[in-house]
This record gives structure tokens, C-alpha cells and sequence, in this order.
């Protein structure tokens, strides 16, 4: 067992005696493991007080010195790595008593705990109570709140039912919109997939991101599947752009996809705290805007494809105050693009993919790709189906054109016309943009639908007119534009 050089004999001089703590688990685990049993190991296994080892050596070396076995020599040579401390817990009587069940004073419980070797503190509002040195398995207040139960006797203690309430279980918000947005989108044509969490950070350069983008700084993989998934995407769209160019790799030309995943933000590198998880919609489309038929045509899917499918959504959460304004993403075509804005702040963007991050994920043709943040758009989307009477009265639409110069987006144009045709007006739709001989270069004709509304009665032709002459004054007035004839 380990003594065959250290035993005493008649020719022993010197003698050192140690008092020594050895870590339980280890030791039953070797004891164990040899298969050797002795009491030294059965009593480290279950824990020595370590506070108590001065004790132990100046009692050894009195017994002996009283038997006249020895002269002592004085002084203690001591190796000390981590030093144990009693347990302090603090604890009030008010959650003790809850936890037990019963009414208990709490003089009566510092009594029980002094009792015990506690020692206790009592403010008359919290207990601070120090568990002996020797009390390794008291660690929390449960288990105060045990000692003092099992001295105050269990047999005080009543019996009752637990309580059982009842609970509806659901699911979060955040996941029923995702539903609503999948079964939107499967509708829609698309098809959902799965992609790794892990991508390479080549893949930053091929989206065309600066080195001070804040999406280049990713979260490096200690132990990466291979050199292709070292880093955590910061991004969704590399994973989605990668599998749409495996399909047409594989002769699968039109790719319509999207998935609902988690990007990981590092607040900063090297990590100090947990990375901000978003969860983020991703779309990709490219190739044929329609399956190959005979009564279809042959055109690929370009920005409005995307733009129809993202004001489809939003209509879905009915999600209202939504605007499309310019974006500039590095790796979006810049006259293709845009972000999508709700109460002033981004929320996501979409358009076709830049021909050189589209040529460096070796895509051909258009690609067109959206990227919306899921959770800005549950604190934005309506939630309940709001209802609305149906209308009462006739509606009636009239149509104007007008010539604005080339740089003037359709919404700016939206935004004078709903601003001056007043309540009546219930829809407005561009339904014709026209470049050519009979427009002036530098100017673009653009025909709107306006359907106007009344609650109350049926409006007049006068009544329109005004407004649609307001309209046109205004639009002159914000662009220099006229009416085309």
C-alpha cells in the first residue's frame, strides 16, 4: 500500500509526521480503479476537514511526546496551494419558511443553527450563516433551510397536494411569424433550406465587404469542421449563395430558395461576452421567372420579381408604413436595390446581386437576394388582424400622367400625391413608366391609378376633379413636372 520505505523500525531517527488532505473524487477514483481499499481512502473519500489538519499534527505530537516516544522540534512546514473557507450563505426566514411549509419563529432557527455549530448573524431581516469546516455538503440556502426542518422535525411538517396549475402552452411571437413567413413563401414558389451556421471568410471578399465592415469581424471556430467552415456567419446570404451556385452547377438553372436562420455578432474580438444572435430571412432567386412551358415566356426574375415578393410579405404580416429607399449594400447592383425602412430604421434590404460578387460565387445570369431582420419585423407587424367594414359606397379611379425628370422615384411621386388628395383617396398604383421620342431625354412619363373613397356618400365628378387638379399642382410644384397629354 505504499509504506514498504516509509515504515518505522527499530532503526528509525527521524519521524515526520504529515497531515495531509487529498481530493475525495481522485481518490476513489484510483482507489477504485487499482482495485486497493484502506481506511485512509474510505475517509478522504467522504471528505477530511482541512481547517482542522494544525489541530490534528499538534494532538499527534503531544501523545507522543507524553509516551516519551520522541523530542519534538517546533514548527510546521506547510504547502497550501487553495485555501478552503467555510460557506457563508445568506438567508431570510420569510424563504425558509416558504420553502418548508411551515410558520417557524426565527429566534428558533438561529437556535437550531447555533445548536449545529453554525455560526450565526441575525439582523432581523437576513441570516448570515457560516457552515462548519467540517459541513463540506452545505452549500446554498436549501440546504439551511433542510438542517432547520430536520431539527424542527418533519413530523410538524404537514402534508399537501402540490400544486398543479394549469398553463396554455404556446409558442413564441417571434416563431409564429416565421410560420406565417414560411407558408408565405413556399406559396410563393420558393423552396426552404438549410444551411451550416460555419462559412469561410473568403466568402467576405466574394460579397465585396471592406476590411472595416463590421461583418468581416466573425467568430473563429477553436475546433472547425475543415478550412471551408472556419469562422461563424455574420451573414446569411455566402450559405445561400454557395447552394444556388451548387444547383446551377448541377444543371438546375432556376433556384428559388430562402431560409430563417441566426447570424452571430460579436460585440468584440476576441470574445468577452456572448456574440448578439439575430435572426434573419434570406432569399435568393435566379433563373427563369417561370417553369419551362409553351404558354409561359422565357424571361429571368430581376428586382421586381423580389420587390413582389417582399410587399407580398409585409401584406401577410400586415405590416403597414413601410418604405423603399436607396441602399448601398457593396455587393447589390446600386440602380437595382434598396433597403427596406419601418418607423425610420432598416429592417433589411433586397435587389439583384452586383455582377462581380455574382461572378465570384459563380452564378450566372440575374440573381436577386434579400436579407430581412425577423425580429424588427414582429415589433413592427401587426400582430392581430385588424377588421375594417366593407365599403358602403361606389368607389371610382381616375388616371394621370406625369413628366418628371429620370432621377425621381416612384415613392417620392407616391408620397406628394397621398399628402395632397386628402382622405378621399384610398389607392395609389403606378401601372406604366415610359422612356422615349415622345419624352423629353432626361425625363420619364409615369401613368398612376388614383381610386377614390367615400364612408359616407357617393362622391361627384367636381369633387374628384379638385383634388386630381391639386394633385397635379403639387407634383409641378415638388418637380418641375407636368401633365402629359
Amino acid at each position: 500500500m505504499g509504506g514498504l520505505e516509509t515504515e518505522v523500525t527499530g532503526a528509525t531517527v527521524n519521524v515526520m509526521l504529515e497531515a495531509a488532505t487529498f481530493n475525495g473524487p481522485s481518490i476513489r477514483r484510483t482507489s477504485k480503479a487499482l482495485g486497493l481499499r484502506s481506511e485512509a481512502s474510505g475517509r478522504f473519500e467522504r471528505g477530511v476537514d482541512t481547517i482542522l489538519n494544525h489541530n490534528a499534527l499538534n494532538r499527534a505530537v503531544h501523545l507522543l511526546e507524553q509516551m516519551g516516544a520522541c523530542e519534538t522540534v517546533c514548527g510546521i512546514v506547510e504547502d497550501y496551494p487553495e485555501e478552503v473557507k467555510p460557506a457563508v450563505i445568506r438567508v431570510t426566514p420569510k424563504a425558509i419558511n416558504t420553502r418548508i411549509g411551515v410558520e417557524i419563529a426565527a429566534d428558533e432557527m438561529v437556535d437550531i443553527l447555533k445548536k449545529l455549530q453554525f455560526g450565526v448573524e441575525y439582523d432581523g431581516n437576513e441570516l448570515v450563516v457560516t457552515a462548519p469546516s467540517w459541513r463540506y455538503d452545505i452549500s446554498c440556502d436549501a440546504d439551511i433551510s433542510e438542517e432547520i426542518a430536520r431539527m424542527h422535525s418533519y413530523d410538524k411538517i404537514e402534508s399537501h397536494n402540490p400544486e398543479l396549475p394549469l398553463v396554455q402552452g404556446r409558442q413564441a411571437v417571434i416563431d409564429d411569424v416565421c410560420e406565417e413567413i414560411e407558408d408565405y413563401l413556399v406559396a410563393a414558389g420558393l423552396s426552404e433550406v438549410m444551411t451550416y451556421s460555419f462559412i469561410n471568410t473568403n466568402n467576405f471578399d466574394k460579397m465585396l465587404l471592406a476590411e472595416n465592415d463590421s461583418r468581416c469581424a466573425a467568430i473563429e471556430l477553436m475546433n472547425p469542421l475543415s478550412d471551408e467552415f472556419k469562422v461563424m456567419r455574420t451573414s446569411m446570404l455566402p450559405g445561400m449563395l454557395n447552394t444556388a451556385a451548387y444547383n446551377q452547377a448541377r444543371q438546375a438553372d432556376s433556384v428559388k430558395i430562402f431560409e430563417i436562420g441566426k447570424v452571430f455578432l460579436p460585440k468584440a474580438l476576441p470574445l468577452k461576452e456572448l456574440p448578439e444572435e439575430k435572426q434573419v430571412l434570406c432569399a435568393v432567386l435566379t433563373g427563369r421567372r417561370s417553369a419551362l412551358n409553351w404558354t409561359e415566356s422565357k424571361d429571368e426574375v430581376d428586382f421586381y420579381d423580389m420587390k413582389g415578393i417582399v410587399e407580398g410579405l409585409l401584406e401577410t404580416v400586415q405590416m403597414t408604413g413601410v418604405k423603399f429607399v436607396p441602399v448601398a449594400q457593396p455587393y447589390l447592383h446600386p440602380g437595382k436595390s434598396c433597403a427596406i425602412e419601418a418607423d425610420g430604421r432598416v429592417i433589411g434590404w433586397f435587389g439583384e446581386l452586383h455582377p462581380t460578387a455574382a461572378e465570384n460565387f459563380d452564378l450566372n445570369g440575374s440573381v436577386c437576394v434579400l436579407e430581412l431582420e425577423v425580429a424588427r419585423l414582429v415589433a413592427t407587424a401587426t400582430h392581430v388582424p385588424q377588421f375594417e367594414h366593407l365599403p358602403k359606397y361606389p368607389a371610382t379611379s381616375r388616371d394621370i400622367a406625369v413628366v418628371v425628370p429620370l432621377e425621381v422615384a416612384t415613392e417620392e411621386l407616391e408620397n406628394v400625391i397621398r399628402a395632397n388628395a386628402g382622405e378621399l383617396l384610398k389607392k395609389v398604383q403606378v401601372f406604366d413608366v415610359y422612356t422615349g421620342k415622345q419624352v423629353e431625354a432626361g425625363y420619364k412619363s409615369m401613368a398612376f391609378n388614383l381610386t377614390f373613397q367615400a364612408d359616407d356618400r357617393t362622391l361627384t365628378d367636381e369633387e374628384i376633379d379638385a383634388v386630381i387638379k391639386n394633385v397635379v399642382e403639387k407634383v409641378g410644384e415638388a418637380y418641375k413636372a407636368k401633365l402629359r397629354d
